[in-house]
């Protein structure tokens, strides 16, 4: 190799508070890393109850859905 270095310094990366993610990545990124742990259904249920949390009066049937159970 010549020994050419090229490097960037970010800052801000995406998925910071100054860069935040959009809903649409945000879903593809949780569907992402927890692929083959949940079922694709289970992963759909998740993430609308996730989305609408502000409404669920109980968030047990959240909890025990993160929970694998």
């Amino acid at each position: 190799e010549d020994g050419f270095k090229n490097e960037k310094v970010v800052y801000d990366s995406r998925g910071t508070p100054a860069r935040k993610l959009t809903e649409e990545e945000m879903v593809k990124k949780f569907k992402k890393i927890t692929k083959g742990i949940f079922s694709e259904k289970r992963l759909d249920t998740i993430i609308e109850k996730v989305m609408t949390i502000e409404k669920m009066k109980d968030i047990s049937v959240l909890t025990e859905m993160l929970g694998g159970r």
